[in-house]
């Protein structure tokens, strides 16, 4: 069952954010140059000016075309007019009287930034004129022209959202396998799980297991010496001699800090992977094709024209865009084992300063309920809503999109759609898992003469018989009457 839960979260975060997508609509367009005062002029400033639905140009004062026009794609407006009212010629030239109107010279493509780049390399205002040109031969033509003003023929944004039906399909399929997993789990099947270290307390406060009685004061290493593996790290002096009498069942007890309680090569594992995904947030706002003149912090989520290097089709594009979803789960669920494990210590340890109810699955007499997200509230909603603001901000990152460009006759003209299984780690990860359960079995062996329905009442853990197994006391997790442990004194 875990596994079907866990395999089919894959599907879910491969195709659920491009199950619909935007489909954005662009224009071809021309760039074209009229004098000011001339009828063709007079027309586009009569229409201009009525500023409704009806009129079919958009007047822009001084350079404030080119925020609209510097872009990659144009989504509401098709040609521009660039209004010149004064010319600068070579000094070597015979001042003529210019009539543009005669070389109203459009250059229509699906993006003309390069065009504008090649007008406005002087400067903001004036434009190489030259690029107008009909006659690149011509020798009376002016060398630039100041631009007063544009005009911008206004065309209704047509852009969409499309479903696909197969990935909304496969989502409920495996949201539907889910919610079955779940609801058998709850209603039908009733074997008793061991899910919390409550329930791992009561199994063995039931049923105590004899090949870990009289190792009550073990911890991890300790409990990996007495297997026969050797410390993480080599032992010297007093730091050998302390761990000697803790494998003796000397009760020496320390501080320790919270992440001291995940190994060596998981603080390295879970360091790595936080920072590659920290690395790759950092690089990736500046990869990728970007505008010329495009600032990076001017879009937000489908509103960027940035799009990947890499990638072609619908099908690849939405598993490249969906990607880091995957990652970012893995991130939460490193995070979350990580916080499962401070907490888990933390009850571990409050077992012998207070006396509770055992947090179990399906509670019964004086037992308490799990919480409601497996973690106390004050660890799991921070977590929970970072999460989801997270998965959120990386929707908004990356995303499906199809970029449709059409022509003056709205007929699309160009398309596009952009955007280990280790054996030896396996069997690390269950050897890990099996030396806690270990460890809190040995802490779960109470006197003989104790009830058998323990697990039911409110425990606590500490010294139960003070003289037993040649003289050393001995530590159990019970219902019952109980001392405090002592510094220096062996325990088994």
């Amino acid at each position: 069952m875990a596994l079907l839960l866990a395999f089919s979260s894959i599907p879910l975060h491969l195709f659920y954010n491009a199950s619909i997508f935007q489909i954005a609509t662009f224009n071809e367009y021309g760039i074209a140059v009229i004098q000011n005062g001339t009828d063709k002029w007079q027309d586009m400033d009569k229409d201009a000016a009525f500023r409704n639905a009806s009129s079919k140009y958009e007047k822009f004062i001084g350079s404030a075309w080119q925020s609209v026009y510097n872009v990659k794609y144009v989504a509401e407006n098709e040609d521009l007019y660039l209004v010149v009212d004064r010319f600068a010629f070579n000094v070597t030239q015979d001042w003529v009287n210019i009539d543009v109107t005669k070389y109203f010279n459009r250059h229509r493509a699906a993006s003309n930034q390069g065009l504008l780049r090649e007008i406005l390399y002087e400067s903001s205002d004036w434009i190489r004129y030259e690029a107008f040109y009909d006659n690149q031969t011509a020798k009376d033509w002016p060398v630039s022209a100041h631009v007063d003003h544009a005009f911008s023929r206004k065309k209704v944004g047509n852009s969409r959202l499309q479903l696909s039906l197969v990935y909304i399909l496969v989502v409920i399929a495996c949201n539907a396998l889910k919610l079955s997993i779940m609801i058998w789990t709850l209603i039908i099947d009733r074997s008793a799980y061991i899910v919390t270290l409550g329930d791992g307390v009561a199994s063995f406060l039931q049923h105590p297991d004899p090949v870990t009685r009289s190792h009550c004061m073990l911890g991890k290493e300790e409990m990996l010496y007495k297997l026969g593996y050797m410390p993480y790290h080599e032992l010297e002096g007093e730091e050998l001699d302390t761990f000697n009498l803790r494998v003796d069942g000397v009760w020496l007890p320390q501080r320790r800090r919270f992440f001291a309680l995940m190994g060596q090569d998981r603080q390295i594992f879970f360091a790595v992977l936080f920072c590659c995904v920290l690395s790759a947030c950092i690089i990736l706002p500046f990869t990728g094709r970007a505008s010329s003149g495009y600032s990076m912090m001017r879009a937000w989520g489908t509103d960027s024209e940035d799009v990947l290097p890499f990638g072609s089709g619908l099908l690849l594009n939405a598993w490249l865009v969906n990607l880091p979803q995957i990652i970012l789960s893995f991130c939460y669920l490193a995070l979350n084992a990580i916080c499962t494990s401070m907490a888990s210590a933390q009850e571990w340890n409050n077992v012998a300063h207070t006396r509770k109810g055992l947090r179990v699955t399906r509670p019964f007499a004086e037992q308490r309920s799990t919480y409601f997200l497996q973690l106390p509230y004050r660890w799991a909603v921070p977590l929970i809503v970072t999460s989801g603001i997270l998965h959120w901000l990386l929707s908004q990152s990356f995303f499906l999109v199809r970029l449709n460009v059409v022509n003056a006759s709205n007929v699309v003209v160009e398309s596009q759609t952009t955007s280990g299984y280790a054996r030896l780690s396996l069997l690390v990860f269950f050897a890990v898992a099996l030396i806690l359960i270990l460890v809190i079995s040995a802490a779960c062996h109470p006197s003989n003469n104790q009830a058998r329905d323990l697990h039911l009442k409110k425990v606590k853990w500490g010294v139960v018989d003070e003289t037993v197994d040649n003289g050393y006391a001995h530590c159990s997790i019970t219902a019952g009457s109980l001392k405090k442990v002592k510094v220096g004194q062996k325990y088994r």
